[in-house]
């Protein structure tokens, strides 16, 4: 997601700072209940977000989860 966003970055080569890293890892984190979660997993991308003071967050995976297979993308799909 970030290469279709950014381009082609190195966040690792201290060409940027730590507070963009910090950001681009919230938006990796934030993306997967949105658009990847299923059969319980997020939880720890939710706990990040909220320690980073996300708000009105689900307090647990099990509100928003479901659970499905490896067919779950297709509901995500443009048609």
């Amino acid at each position: 997601m970030c290469q279709m966003l950014f381009g082609d970055v190195d966040y690792g080569s201290g060409n940027y700072g730590e507070e963009l890293k910090t950001k681009v890892e919230m938006l990796e984190a934030a993306s997967y209940p949105c658009l990847d979660q299923y059969n319980n997993g997020g939880e720890t991308e939710l706990k990040l977000l909220s320690k980073k003071g996300v708000r009105n967050l689900p307090k647990s995976i099990d509100v928003i989860n479901f659970t499905g297979n490896s067919t779950h993308r297709q509901y995500t799909l443009l048609k």
